[in-house]
């Protein structure tokens, strides 16, 4: 009884509920201002509009053109690499596969990368032709 006697005459004595701010040992300051600011929601929106409107402008750029810049570098070699495993590939694969449209898409870019490089040389075997042509 002494010990539970004792404990609560601590208790009574200690100014625990009578701290003021100057005792608290991390002081905090007040938040009187909002933590948004007014014109955060017309800057968010504008924001989301030209994300909008950048994503609208890729949508209508000439199909392909991110593709062939990528791939511009790539050789005939390995060209030809791919064009003989995708065909490899769709000739294992039945028909009704899921992935055969994406197959046949991805073999489509293959040719048709393929066919603008022989134009391209063509045209140049053309220039030569004719410059030799004219040549006395």
């Amino acid at each position: 009884m002494l010990g539970l006697s004792l404990a609560l005459s601590l208790l009574a004595a200690s100014p625990a509920g009578d701290l003021s701010s100057d005792d608290v040992p991390y002081p905090r300051p007040a938040r009187r201002t909002p933590t948004v600011t007014e014109d955060a929601l017309a800057r968010r929106l504008e924001q989301a509009h030209r994300a909008r409107a950048r994503a609208a402008e890729r949508l209508f750029e000439e199909p392909g053109r991110r593709f062939r810049k990528c791939r511009s570098c790539t050789s005939a070699e390995i060209r030809a690499e791919q064009i003989a495993f995708l065909t490899e590939l769709l000739a294992e694969l039945d028909v009704d596969h899921p992935d055969v449209p994406d197959l046949l898409f991805r073999l489509a870019d293959h040719h048709r990368e393929a066919k603008a490089e022989h134009e391209q040389q063509a045209a140049l075997a053309r220039e030569r032709l004719d410059a030799l042509d004219e040549t006395p």
